[in-house]
């Protein structure tokens, strides 16, 4: 039973990091398009978004390389998520301009 706990802890915090960082990104693009400087917001993102999904890996990981390759498939799967759900939400905005 603890196998069980040990991936789904592994793989749902891969998930949720990657929903942070990829989701974070989203946020970025779409308010620098507006701002006067836009590298600060990329800069900053990218500083913020970077350690938080370092920090996390490290401690959800530590040293087992299972739990490591279960947060990074975790975390590839919000990626997934997250560009089918922008993509879905740009295509709507298109059409809501025509």
């Amino acid at each position: 039973m603890s196998e069980i706990i040990e991936i789904s802890e592994a793989t749902a915090g891969g998930f949720f990091l990657g929903v942070l960082f990829f989701g974070g990104l989203w946020l970025t693009v779409v308010k620098s398009l507006v701002s006067k400087r836009p590298w600060v917001w990329f800069l900053t993102s990218m500083v913020l978004r970077t350690s938080i999904a370092l920090s996390g890996f490290y401690l959800l990981a530590g040293t087992s390389l299972k739990r490591l390759l279960l947060c990074s498939g975790g975390f590839m799967a919000a990626r997934i998520l997250v560009v089918t759900m922008t993509k879905e939400r740009r295509q709507e905005e298109a059409k809501s301009c025509i």
